[in-house]
């Protein structure tokens, strides 16, 4: 079975062979920093967000949360909030059109142009993945062996 480190390893390599940019990655467990952390923080409520990663790739952000499977993202775990990855990347999305995140892009990792933002679930395709609803804002990693497919 494909575990979450895994998915989250094979997405951070796939995007430097694209030759983007990595500006923070948090690994599963939070444990073993390979790469910056990448933390955005809404200035209003003080909440804390981590993506599992962020990548540049020109003017666009892509944030990606990671799990071994679909189901994980969307419908069984829950973070600190109550709320999926999927939900979290969603709120972040809504966020950063809101333009908060602009000072900590700007001051964290030099972001001074415009960019938009890509919210991106990362997974291991299951059998059961069919069955389940998703918004069409999320864009699509999927890890396969040592392959990754990257889906708008």
């Amino acid at each position: 079975m494909m575990t979450e480190y895994k998915v989250w390893r094979s997405i951070v390599d796939y995007g430097l062979s694209q030759g983007w940019e990595l500006l923070g990655a948090c690994p599963p467990g939070g444990s073993v920093y390979v790469c910056n952390r990448c933390c955005l923080i809404d200035p209003e409520t003080g909440k804390r967000d981590e993506p599992d990663i962020l990548f540049k790739n020109g003017t666009t952000l892509i944030a990606v949360e990671c799990k071994p499977r679909l189901s994980g993202l969307i419908s069984t775990s829950k973070n600190s909030l109550n709320e999926t990855d999927a939900e979290k990347l969603l709120r972040i999305a809504a966020n950063f059109n809101t333009g908060i995140y602009n000072k900590q892009l700007s001051e964290n990792y030099g972001i001074i142009e415009p960019v938009t933002l890509q919210i991106a679930l990362g997974y291991s395709k299951g059998i059961r993945d069919n069955h389940f609803s998703i918004s069409e804002s999320f864009h699509h990693f999927i890890v396969t062996n040592n392959t990754v497919e990257y889906k708008n």
